[in-house]
């Protein structure tokens, strides 16, 4: 990068943050294209590392396509038509792809996973991104086919955690064909239950499993290849949120003020911040809905030492070196904040909780418009008085506490005025309506970069719209 570009983005950074602490959230800028030609867009991430200026995009038809674009600079002053072009694209004649997940290591050879169904055989395939040297052009080519019905969630260097949808995780480093199981323990009445893997986290010593109805804490597993017979572990910590339709968990981002002071002091693992949106497509309950913001705080007498793990084919615990192995985390999450929100039915129903405390989440459009209300003298409208109603799904922003918005002012550090300035009051978070979709029209997918303040959402008549903070 040039010193231009940088001096650049320092100064977009600089205005982003100024923009969230201000309470002014709505997009300075925003165009759409049709990106897919009329095939509906199943999901969308744009690729770290790029600063907002890669995406992918899933695509589905008689079969599935992912489409890298290269999209305008955040950075960009250009009045010309803002750039929206087409890299390359990977499709095998007749498979069909249900999830694809990108490489959270802009240095990792292995770009994204996805999953795949082509002529009876399910596999995940593993994409690398390569550069022409002499054209300059981009391609995507395999770089590995797992033989797998498990769907891909996480790729983070390389590791890449895939699992079932109801009670199996495998991490399997795709380098050295190590792998171990991470298995939940339910009861017999919940064996044939679905419990859809959403997200699973690297967390410090230790691995967050998220599933649409339970959380699970896993110790950091040993990965061993097939001829070392592999491990498999139990979980050490569990939660439920009950039914929910998405949640959103990241290592809070945290500040040199929050460490401690004592230089001899041992590192401390940050805490987990979590948000979770609760079912929305319930006919019958109330128009009011909460997005709920937990913290899973970390364990300062954790020991790395202890090891929950069972052989495979076998219940007996071994490796342990207690009865009780040292959690890494705090069960259960505290409940810090919550934000109104409205319930309906969605396409896309998935939040994004950035790093530093910023929200996004897809809200539908009023219950009423779609007749599901009764009005009459005996039977007022339900919803809280403060939401306006509308025919439009719309786009909402919140913050919640994080290393740009702290809860309490510290006392340690008066002179932070930014924080003492800011128009956000995090004991009373709202959501606040930043962009609206067009009439009768739903996303249907949705991607957030906080650092670049770039959104991206893609509808099911294959347009995708770009939003710049």
């Amino acid at each position: 990068m040039t010193v231009k570009k940088l001096e650049q983005h320092i100064c977009h950074a600089a205005n982003l943050a100024s923009k969230w602490l201000s309470g002014a959230w709505s997009p300075y800028r925003s165009w759409s294209t049709s990106a897919t030609s009329n095939t509906s867009v199943t999901d969308l991430r744009l690729v770290p590392g790029s600063q907002g200026t890669l995406l992918f995009t899933l695509s589905k038809s008689v079969w599935s396509t992912i489409t890298l674009w290269r999209l305008e600079p955040v950075t960009s002053t250009s009045q010309r038509d803002f750039a929206f072009h087409r890299c390359c694209e990977w499709s095998p004649r007749g498979a069909i792809f249900s999830r694809f997940t990108v490489n959270s290591n802009p240095g990792s050879k292995a770009k994204l996973a996805v999953s795949a169904l082509n002529h009876g055989e399910h596999t995940v395939e593993l994409l690398s991104l390569e550069v022409d040297e002499k054209s300059g052009c981009l391609s995507l080519h395999q770089i590995l086919s797992i033989p797998a019905t498990f769907k891909p969630i996480t790729l983070e260097g390389d590791l890449l955690a895939m699992s079932d949808d109801i009670d199996e995780t495998i991490i399997f480093n795709w380098k050295t064909s190590a792998y171990a199981t991470l298995k939940i323990i339910q009861g017999d009445q919940d064996v044939s239950q679905r419990d859809t893997c959403i997200q699973v986290v690297f967390a410090p010593q230790s691995i967050l499993v998220v599933r649409s109805r339970s959380v699970h804490l896993f110790p950091s597993p040993i990965l061993k290849v097939q001829e070392d017979q592999p491990l498999h572990y139990q979980p050490i910590g569990r939660h439920s949120f009950g039914w929910v339709d998405s949640v959103s968990v990241r290592i809070s981002s945290t500040t040199d003020r929050h460490k401690s002071h004592t230089p001899t002091a041992p590192e401390r693992s940050s805490p987990l911040s979590i948000l979770v949106r609760a079912e929305t497509d319930d006919p019958w309950a109330s128009d009011i809905l909460s997005i709920e913001h937990y913290t899973l705080f970390p364990n300062d007498n954790h020991t790395a030492d202890s090891l929950e793990v069972t052989r495979p084919n076998t219940t007996e615990s071994t490796m342990t070196s207690s009865t009780q192995p040292s959690i890494a985390y705090i069960f259960p999450p505290v409940l810090t904040s919550r934000v109104t929100s409205r319930r309906g039915s969605l396409r896309c129903a998935e939040i994004i909780l950035g790093r530093l405390g910023t929200a996004l989440w897809i809200q539908p459009k009023d219950r009423s418009a779609a007749g599901l209300y009764w009005y009459s003298d005996d039977a007022p409208p339900v919803g809280p008085q403060n939401m306006v109603r509308s025919e439009h799904e719309s786009l909402v922003a919140s913050v919640f506490p994080g290393s740009l918005f702290p809860r309490l002012p510290d006392p340690d550090y008066p002179e932070n005025v930014e924080f003492r300035d800011a128009r956000v009051d995090l004991s009373r978070p709202e959501g606040k309506v930043i962009f609206r979709n067009e009439p009768g029209h739903s996303w249907s997918a949705i991607d957030y970069d906080e650092d670049v303040g770039r959104i991206v959402l893609g509808t099911a008549f294959g347009n995708v719209t770009i939003l710049d903070l």
